[in-house]
């Protein structure tokens, strides 16, 4: 089986999938689950949860063919400090715009926090690198170039 390999630029498609996870996340964010929600309504809010974080991988694994894992965990890694980048955003424009609210701002005690918490969501995301690379060339991932 020939596989055509197209010159696709990495760092884009590793932001572009990154930005599809916030955009993932985001939308898993909305759905409602209560805590006393049946346990098949939290299992699939768990099982959608996985796929959100496997999807950076996947993208990156479908459309590269090279670095796979490697280019997985980055995008994992850049998604969620991304998500998690924007959510403490919010938070901080949110006490900021509060009365008597204190100014706040990022430090970068507080990027390396989003960076070292977002290391899983890098490590699923280079797991999801392995899927996409099987699903689009149907083949094993034998050896990490």
């Amino acid at each position: 089986m020939e596989i055509n390999v197209v010159r696709r630029s990495p760092a884009l498609i590793v932001i572009a999938a990154a930005f599809a996870y916030v955009i993932a996340s985001a939308l898993r964010d909305q759905i409602p689950v209560e805590s006393n929600a049946s346990m098949l309504v939290r299992s699939l809010d768990v099982s959608l949860l996985y796929v959100v974080i496997l999807l950076p991988g996947v993208i990156v694994g479908w459309l590269l063919r090279r670095h796979v894992l490697v280019y997985g965990f980055l995008a994992g890694i850049l998604g969620d400090t991304m998500r998690q980048a924007i959510t403490a955003w919010l938070q901080w424009a949110t006490l900021d715009a509060a009365p008597g609210g204190a100014a706040l701002g990022p430090d970068l005690w507080s990027v390396v926090t989003l960076m070292v918490t977002a290391i899983p969501a890098g490590v699923i995301g280079a797991a999801g690198g392995g899927v996409g690379y099987v699903l689009a060339t149907g083949s094993k991932v034998t050896s990490v170039r």
